[in-house]
């Protein structure tokens, strides 16, 4: 009960708090890859606290110690994030939110993370007969069930400070069984703490201890398992959007594959194992070299299909090489120390080095090589034994040699990835927390079709023309007969002056095509490198200053700003106001929920507009637009329209809402047309307590 309980509140609270600081930076998937490193680390931290019990004191000793972190968990219930935290600009926020995190849940997590090997430590001492390995299963299973209850039962039913109140409960009830067991420990006499009990066990207590070539083993493959793990979220995410019923997919198999493992031998299988690998690789070639479009179904069974095959690689070695139950928290600790530099490569050095997402295709084949060393162990150490035991000129000389050729494949590798992207026709790649951009270009050889486009992920962000005739109309989303354009039109009519308009998500800087002389427009944009090839690659933004327009950028969280500007009370209204800020293949949440409506009402002129876009492959999005309009007492209606191939136009989705129910009838569609809405609205109102996008999928 207490590892189940343990392992279950562990994972449960990384989803929790996740969904809690989502909103606060931007609603990116990277905040949630920046939340699983930290865990990853602080689990290491409680691998190594359990390790240094266990081997340094005494076993009477070791439950009494054990008390003093229990009982100073209490102290930090309920566990809630501090407003303090929100960051007011827009760098990069890593350091902010393992910090964030630290002092919100640290404590307690640390406490739960060093349950597992401590009590299989205190398990396989008062029952030395038994194999404590079978704990390690029921605890990944805890953890299991914490993750799927998550989006499917506990996301869409209680609101956020109640999940909180009922895990601080949880965690209370968690400390009462494990000041149990540590009394127990203190209680326990000599003679029922045996190192042996039977000759059996006798002998396989005294087995070797593991050499460095095995825990250097341990270590990889941790580590590439937690690196496909992170590679395959970030992947998934990058695509769709980033939200828990998401991150429970990858974080499952993962678990899974642990589960199966180290339950029983018959569960993992070389063969089968190897063949499904080298399948994955052809899958993954195939995806990234042939560039398909596949739906969100055969897209996600793809990734789930790879990473489990790679978690049963690396996790099936792991359970064929552990030791004795004397070295376990030694070999956990390992584990999860391999856990965290995967964690590490993926989270913050892969965006320092890369400047697109290879991370995951580099995982992968990591996964493979290092599958592949664990199954020629015994060669590999008899090699290195003879090669370099006892020489250590040798060896020093072979680091040097690989050292220098690894120094000598950087710049050649950067040589060859130039070469790549201008056979695209990359013209440039940029990375930074806040995901990878790439602009590239199209139709270089016909003068009338030559454009440019900025791209996130498979999620187009801005088109441009480069004939100079054509260069100021807008595409994309966004051209003559979109959803905008007739709410732009229809606004403008009812004006006989400048207009003043806000877009939240800056893009390429297309809407600013619509702006004229006496028009003020205001971007919102989080991302820094947004900003900057908006302006270097595309004209938009020029040509509108040239019209006359007054353009400005806001950097930060759009709802953060917005906050900052009201409570400072210098607000000019917006009479037209465009959410159109997408990370991934949606506009985050925290954009849709009734609190930031309220905000938009405030922000917006009394006779103004609201544009939302919800063009979205995956989720339909405008049912939860509209009950927040109708929440305010707004009018709304859906405009739709079809795609364009000779003018680059998109198909494209945007909701209409005003308070003056007399604009949405000035608005003609023109090639748009309006929607009727569904017959019934999504649930409840999403509010930032609530929300669930899984009605919402298409």
């Amino acid at each position: 009960m207490t590892v189940f309980l343990s392992a279950f509140l562990l994972f449960q609270v990384q989803l929790l708090i996740g969904k809690a600081i989502l909103p606060w930076f931007g609603g990116t998937a990277a905040v949630w890859m920046t939340c699983l490193l930290f865990f990853q680390v602080l689990l290491l931290c409680g691998y190594l606290y359990a390790y240094l019990l266990v081997n340094r004191l005494p076993p009477r000793w070791q439950g009494l110690a054990h008390l003093a972190p229990l009982l100073l968990s209490l102290l930090l219930l309920p566990i809630a994030p501090s407003e303090t935290w929100k960051p007011s600009g827009a760098a990069d926020p890593t350091w902010r939110i393992l910090a964030l995190l630290t002092v919100t849940v640290g404590g307690p997590f640390l406490v739960l993370s060093a349950t597992g090997p401590l009590i299989q430590a205190w398990s396989a001492r008062l029952h030395p007969g038994r194999s404590p390995y079978r704990l390690y299963a029921l605890s990944n299973a805890g953890s299991l069930l914490g993750l799927l209850s998550y989006p499917f039962l506990v996301e869409p039913s209680l609101r956020l400070p109640v999940q909180m109140s009922a895990w601080s409960i949880g965690h209370a009830v968690f400390v009462l069984l494990c000041i149990g067991w540590a009394v127990r420990m203190t209680r326990a006499q000599p003679a029922q703490l045996p190192v042996v009990a039977t000759s059996n066990h006798a002998a396989f207590e005294a087995s070797d201890r593991p050499d460095a070539v095995t825990r250097t083993i341990w270590l990889l493959l941790a580590a590439c398992g937690s690196a496909i793990l992170l590679a395959t979220t970030n992947q998934i995410t990058q695509d769709v959007t980033p939200v828990p019923f998401l991150w429970v997919l990858p974080l499952s198999l993962y678990l899974l594959s642990f589960i199966l493992c180290f339950d029983r031998r018959r569960w993992y299988r070389r063969q089968v194992v190897g063949w499904v690998l080298a399948a994955s690789l052809f899958i993954v070639a195939f995806a990234y070299l042939g560039r398909m479009s596949i739906g969100l179904g055969p897209q996600v069974a793809a990734y789930a299909l790879v990473l489990l095959a790679c978690c049963m690689a690396c996790h099936g070695e792991l359970a064929a090489l552990k030791p004795a139950p004397r070295h376990l928290t030694a070999f956990y600790l390992i584990v999860a120390a391999g856990g965290a530099v995967g964690g590490a490569l993926v989270t913050l050095v892969a965006p320092a080095v890369f400047k697109t997402l290879v991370e995951y295709p580099l995982a992968l084949f990591a996964c493979c090589a290092a599958w592949s060393v664990a199954r020629r162990r015994d060669v590999l150490r008899e090699a290195l034994r003879r090669r370099f035991v006892g020489r250590p000129a040798r060896l020093a000389a072979a680091a040097a040699g690989g050292l220098l050729l690894a120094s000598a494949a950087i710049p050649f590798s950067g040589l060859a990835w130039r070469g790549y992207l201008r056979s695209r026709s990359v013209l440039e790649v940029s990375r930074n927390f806040y995901g990878a951009l790439q602009v590239g270009e199209e139709d270089r050889g016909d003068p009338s079709r030559h454009r440019r486009r900025l791209t996130h992920g498979s999620t187009v962000h801005g088109v441009q023309f480069q004939d100079p005739l054509l260069r100021t109309i807008p595409a994309s989303y966004y051209g003559p007969g979109s959803g905008i354009e007739a709410c732009l039109r229809a606004v403008r009519g009812a004006r006989a002056q400048g207009l003043r308009i806000g877009v939240i998500g800056m893009g390429a800087g297309e809407l600013a095509a619509y702006a004229g002389r006496g028009d003020a427009l205001t971007f919102y944009e989080i991302n820094p490198d947004v900003v900057r090839l908006a302006r270097r690659w595309f004209t938009y933004w020029d040509d509108a200053v040239e019209r006359g327009a007054r353009l400005d950028v806001e950097m930060g969280d759009a709802r953060l700003v917005l906050e900052r500007e009201l409570k400072g009370g210098t607000v000019e209204p917006c009479d037209v106001l465009v959410v159109d800020a997408f990370t991934s293949d949606a506009i985050p949440v925290h954009l849709l929920t009734a609190e930031c409506f309220a905000l938009y009402r405030r922000k917006l002129a009394g006779d103004g507009l609201l544009a939302v876009h919800v063009s979205s492959l995956f989720l339909n999005l405008s049912p939860v637009v509209r009950q927040q309009a109708e929440g305010l007492g707004w009018g709304a209606l859906c405009l739709s329209s079809p795609a364009d191939a000779d003018h680059a136009r998109f198909e494209n989705d945007w909701v209409a809402a005003t308070p003056d129910a007399s604009l949405l009838t000035e608005i003609q569609p023109g090639l748009a047309r309006i929607v009727p809405w569904p017959p019934s609205a999504p649930g409840r109102p999403w509010t930032d307590d609530f929300s669930s996008l899984l009605p919402l999928l298409k």
